[in-house]
């Protein structure tokens, strides 16, 4: 018996908790101010090589800890920014992030588009060199048949992404 009352009242705290917090949220979807002092972030994600949107890469505005992941077009959708300037990255996995600064109005829409690369798309230029063992030289002078062996190296020179 005793264990029931306990059981119940822990429930009835639990259900006005509940309550409560959901309709505190509720205010703040439905406040004015809260929406007016907001905006809409929106745009699209692609890859710069391959000019294809990108499902899946995140967005977020860091300083604020939210996000939204790009839908299977390749576009995004934030709500609830707050008006303001703000600093926006976009990353997808395998490719180099992207940051932006992106002002946003209180109830407008800003648009921001991501175009995503990597430094693995551009090279510089690297040198092949060659090696001879032994004394391959000498007797490929002298007129005697010798079989040359010859290693290869690759050297690459200064591969960084420009």
């Amino acid at each position: 018996m005793k264990h029931t009352h306990l059981l119940a009242a822990f429930s009835g705290f639990v259900a006005v908790m509940l309550m409560s917090a959901q309709a505190a949220q509720d205010a703040v979807r439905t406040s004015p101010s809260a929406n007016a002092a907001a905006g809409v972030l929106t745009g699209s994600v692609s890859n710069t090589a391959t000019r294809n949107l990108l499902e899946g890469a995140r967005v977020e505005v860091p300083a604020l800890g939210i996000a939204a992941l790009t839908d299977n077009t390749g576009r995004f959708v934030i709500t609830g920014v707050p008006a303001g300037t703000h600093e926006v990255v976009a990353s997808y996995i395998g490719l180099d992030p992207s940051r932006a600064q992106v002002t946003v109005t209180a109830g407008q829409r800003a648009v921001r588009d991501f175009d995503l690369s990597t430094g693995i798309y551009t090279l510089d230029a690297f040198k092949v060199t060659g090696e001879r063992e032994g004394d391959a030289a000498a007797s490929r002078h002298s007129g005697t048949p010798t079989t040359l062996r010859t290693s290869w190296r690759w050297i690459p020179s200064a591969i960084s992404p420009t």
